[in-house]
């Protein structure tokens, strides 16, 4: 949410269980004199208290990576895919001194949800590209560039892998022809001769 002029990352409060314990429960182990049922009521009031214990570090957990995630990339926020930057779960792990296999535990099957949509918190992360620049971009910023050249394309006669990438190479982007037909199909994008089809 954007709150006093900055994006502020919390956990939605709705979806959050509501988990306490029974205090009805609580108090029945100090009205119980079997010695057996006391150590059982008390076990279980333990690991009770562990699970809660456990599910409020979790949340902590989760809060802290989503927000590492989203001061990471920030500028997704005002400017959508094109201004996403390379992030590895590495990246994340380092920064919150946790270690990578809990950080992709911690992300999956888990949404953000942001002022441009829903997304799965593992969307964040992608690969690195050079640019002729010197700078890294990321997969997904360039997976945008080449969604907006193909939409701004000339329906009739639709640009080939190749002039996509002769096209991202003016942007900066050395990308292989093989590179541009694998991003092409992961956005469901058909090649050239199918979208010309498309257009008749």
């Amino acid at each position: 949410t954007f709150k006093d002029n900055k994006w502020v990352t919390e956990l939605n409060p709705n979806i959050n269980p509501k988990i306490r314990i029974n205090k009805e429960y609580e108090a029945l182990a100090k009205k119980i004199t079997s010695k057996k049922d006391i150590e059982y009521v008390k076990s279980n009031l333990q690991d009770a208290k562990f699970f809660l214990k456990a599910l409020q570090n979790r949340n902590i957990t989760i809060l802290k990576v989503g927000k590492t995630i989203m001061k990471k990339q920030i500028n997704f926020l005002d400017k959508g895919d094109s201004a996403m930057l390379p992030l590895k779960l590495k990246d994340i792990a380092q920064e919150i001194g946790m270690h990578e296999s809990t950080i992709s535990r911690c992300t999956n099957k888990k949404y953000i949800q942001t002022s441009r949509g829903v997304y799965e918190m593992k969307y964040f992360f992608s690969s690195e590209i050079k640019t002729k620049f010197g700078v890294m971009a990321s997969s997904i910023s360039v997976k945008s560039l080449l969604r907006d050249i193909i939409a701004k394309e000339d329906p009739k006669s639709p640009l080939s892998d190749i002039q996509i990438a002769d096209s991202l190479a003016k942007n900066g982007f050395k990308i292989a022809r093989r590179t541009i037909a694998k991003y092409r199909e992961s956005l469901s994008i058909p090649p050239s001769n199918e979208r010309k089809n498309l257009a008749k």
